[in-house]
């Protein structure tokens, strides 16, 4: 037969039938990429044998969260999940409000028959009088009844807990033999219990921990701006949900987020926490520089100032600095500084105009957090932070604990700050100190933990990309294969006709 010209038409199509083939070959030569492939699920099955018996937990309150979930919407398509409120004051009541805004049927714990009667009975709450409550949400006295009692179909989904730190230990031990068990808890408490220094992720995991074995129920915390006559009244708030186990932070976020409710999901529960604790007592600093009339720049550069000291706490005790500049931090600290709602600003403008704190606790309605938690931050400061001069770190934390305790006045307290010796603003965080070394442990795996899950997803993505790759290839094989067969029916057609001819 005459030679063949190779024109760029016909090159071009030689190397698409001898691609298949030359794909074919790079694989086989090269075996690292199939033995990284194959051994995907080993990092899986070391992660998995890696998680602490906590997450493992936490887990479990997913999946029970989600089950129960399912057996609500079979027994009624138009039911929400069943959530118990713990406390019927003014947050508890607008937690109550908003997730019976979703669709779930809530029940609040209170403590007053009265109280329980008036939601009941009039559909309306002693602290929102012109609120009318959804018919999904009733009240209770009687514990045994607000968790369901023996029947599992009465069960919770989750419990929400909104009582007041100080108190809080006392309320779980009296409820715990009611609690129903592997049901997730999402606290709303923010503060320290001054008896044991304790942030409430401690005091819950040692109040509710197992007789037997030890453990607690799964645990996640909510901080963040929201004011309760805000959030009962349906106006748009912010928050965020924490817990050692994202995949509960996400699923609670998910339960409670709405419309008018916008929920986010955190890991960092010591940074959660740390904010909400600390922005109360800066309100407190902020409200007595209201108090004793010394301007807005005063007030602003206090707010700054105590954020800062908030960041320096966080990083001892082992939060995110991330954590504490968004909404549970800053964000709350701005709401709870400058808010008109605000108990812990009110309370301090009030001893800032010399009012005395003994008369205005007597006579107030709600709680201040920030009061308690004041001395319990100095009392912890003192015993994690040994560096030298703690005083000069923390001096608006230490100076509000003064003027509370009446060792400085007011007027004192801030002289000394404005007398304080001149620094830089700002100084990098170094790493914690060796005496915080079980928190820097924690940390530490935290973050390891985290970048597991980074390296098991980039494994799972990897799988599927040599699985599409491996399509493609036997596409491209069958399509070259049936190229040839038609370019070869061709050639003999050809063949054939000049032996004809």
């Amino acid at each position: 037969p005459p030679p063949v010209t190779m024109t760029p038409r016909r090159t071009l199509l030689l190397l698409f039938l001898l691609l298949p083939h030359l794909l074919l070959q790079l694989r086989a030569s090269s075996p690292p990429c199939r033995a990284r492939a194959t051994a995907g699920r080993l990092p899986r099955l070391l992660l998995a044998r890696s998680r602490s018996s906590a997450d493992a937990r936490a887990r479990g309150g997913v999946r029970a969260l989600r089950s129960r979930a399912v057996q609500g919407r079979d027994a009624a398509p138009d039911a929400g999940r069943r959530i118990t409120v713990m406390g019927g004051g003014s947050f508890g009541s607008a937690m109550a409000i908003a997730a019976a805004s979703k669709g779930h049927n809530v029940t609040l714990l209170v403590r007053r028959q009265e109280v329980a009667d008036q939601i009941n009975n009039e559909n309306r709450h002693p602290r929102f009088e012109d609120v009318i409550l959804s018919d999904r949400i009733s009240a209770t006295t009687d514990p045994a009844e607000a968790f369901g009692g023996t029947e599992d179909l009465l069960t919770p989904h989750l419990i929400i807990h909104t009582v007041p730190v100080q108190v809080s230990r006392e309320f779980l031990k009296s409820v715990k033999p009611h609690l129903p068990e592997g049901v997730p808890i999402l606290s709303c408490s923010k503060g320290i219990e001054v008896s044991s220094g304790y942030l409430m992720h401690e005091v819950l995991a040692e109040a509710l921990a197992d007789e037997r074995t030890g453990e607690a129920p799964p645990l996640a915390f909510m901080s963040g701006p929201s004011f309760a006559d805000e959030l009962a009244r349906g106006m748009p708030t912010g928050a965020v949900i924490a817990s050692e186990d994202r995949r509960l932070a996400r699923d609670v976020a998910a339960t409670l987020a709405s419309e008018r409710l916008r929920m986010y999901a955190s890991t960092d529960v010591t940074g959660v926490e740390v904010g909400g604790a600390v922005k109360n007592v800066i309100a407190l600093a902020a409200g007595i520089a209201e108090g004793l009339e010394l301007g807005m720049n005063a007030r602003s550069a206090i707010v700054t100032r105590g954020c800062y000291e908030m960041r320096r706490l966080g990083h001892l005790l082992g939060g995110k600095q991330s954590t504490l500049t968004g909404l549970a931090g800053i964000g709350d600290t701005f709401g709870t500084c400058f808010g008109p709602m605000s108990r812990n600003r009110r309370t301090g403008e009030r001893i800032g105009k010399g009012e005395m704190l003994g008369e205005i606790l007597s006579a107030a309605d709600q709680v201040s957090e920030g009061v308690p938690t004041a001395a319990a931050l100095v009392k912890l400061i003192q015993e994690r932070d040994h560096s030298y001069r703690i005083d000069l770190k923390y001096p608006i934390i230490f100076g509000v604990a003064d003027i509370l305790k009446g060792s400085r006045t007011p007027l004192e307290g801030f002289q000394d700050v404005m007398r304080d010796p001149l620094r830089m603003e700002m100084y990098e965080l170094q790493p914690p100190a060796e005496s915080n070394g079980e928190d820097a442990k924690k940390t530490v795996l935290r973050e390891r933990e985290t970048a597991l899950d980074l390296r098991e997803s980039s494994l799972r993505t990897l799988e599927d990309a040599l699985r599409q790759r491996e399509l493609a290839v036997e596409a491209m094989e069958k399509r070259a294969s049936k190229i040839q067969q038609q370019n070869r029916g061709t050639a003999l057609q050809n063949l054939a006709a000049k032996q004809a001819a």
